[in-house]
C-alpha cells in the first residue's frame, strides 16, 4: 500500500468513527450545557466522559492525580506521547458561557476518533486528560506542577468560536488575588467616630483600580467583585 492510499484509509477510519460517535458526544454536550457544574464540582460531566473512554477500551484512571474531577484515558504504547486536554467546567450563574461543554465534547470525540488507529501504530500513546476548573485555579496548572506533562511530546486542546477558525490563536492568562479589608465595629447611631469602615477602604481600592486602567497595556484586564461587604449597615 502506498503512502497516499494509507493516508486515505486512515482518513476514512477517522470519518467513520466520528460519524459513529458524534450523536452520543453531541448528547453529552447538550447534557453538560443544561446541567452546568462549577470548577472542581464537575462530578457528572467528568464521570460521563470517563465512562465513554472506558467503553472505547481506553485504560482509564478516575479520579486522576488526586484531583476528584480529573480523569485520564490512555491507549497505545511507547512514544510519542500525545495528550488531548478536555475542559468541562461552567461559570457561576452564567453556566457554560465559554462553551466548555462543547470544548470537552469535541476533545472527547477526537480521542474516540483516533482510538481505532492506535492498534495499527507500531508505537505511540494517546492520552485524553480531563482538566477541571479552567475558569478558576486551573487543573492544567496543577497537573503541570505535578509533572504530568513532562513526558508528553505534544499536548493540545480546543477552544470553540462561532464561525471562524484561528491557527495562531492567543488568549490571556489569569491570576486571581484576594484582598481582605478589616475595620472596627461601632454603633453607627451612637458613636460612629469609634468605628473604622472597611467598606470605605474597598470603595477607594476599586476607584484606584479604575484609575489604573488608563496606565496599563492593552492586553491587561482587571476585574473584581466584593464577595462579602459586611454584616449589617448600622455597625
Amino acid at each position: 500500500m502506498n503512502e497516499l492510499n494509507k493516508y486515505k484509509e486512515l482518513i476514512s477510519t477517522l470519518d467513520t468513527t466520528i460519524e459513529k460517535n458524534v450523536e452520543t458526544v453531541w448528547k453529552l454536550n447538550l447534557y453538560m450545557a443544561s446541567h452546568p457544574e462549577l470548577g472542581e464540582q464537575e462530578f457528572e460531566a467528568s464521570r460521563k466522559m470517563n465512562d465513554l473512554l472506558a467503553q472505547a477500551h481506553f485504560e482509564t484512571e478516575y479520579p486522576y492525580s488526586d484531583i476528584p474531577t480529573a480523569f485520564c484515558g490512555k491507549k497505545g504504547k511507547g512514544t510519542p506521547h500525545v495528550a488531548l486536554l478536555a475542559e468541562y467546567d461552567a461559570l457561576p450563574e452564567i453556566g457554560h458561557g465559554c462553551g466548555h461543554c462543547l470544548h470537552g465534547s469535541m476533545t472527547l470525540l477526537a480521542g474516540l476518533a483516533l482510538s481505532p488507529l492506535m492498534s495499527s501504530l507500531s508505537t505511540g500513546t494517546l492520552f485524553v486528560i480531563g482538566t477541571p476548573a479552567e475558569e478558576t485555579n486551573g487543573a492544567k496548572v496543577t497537573l503541570s506542577e505535578k509533572g504530568i506533562f513532562d513526558s508528553m511530546d505534544l499536548a493540545m486542546m480546543i477552544h470553540c468560536n462561532d464561525n471562524v477558525s484561528y491557527v495562531p490563536y492567543r488568549s490571556l492568562a489569569m491570576d486571581a488575588i484576594e484582598f481582605t479589608f478589616t475595620g472596627q465595629t461601632a454603633h453607627a447611631a451612637g458613636a460612629p467616630w469609634e468605628g473604622r469602615n472597611a467598606l470605605n477602604g474597598v470603595q477607594l481600592f476599586f476607584h484606584s483600580i479604575d484609575m489604573l486602567r488608563q496606565h496599563v497595556k492593552p492586553g491587561v484586564r482587571m476585574h473584581g467583585i466584593v464577595s462579602k461587604g459586611g454584616e449589617a449597615p448600622n455597625i
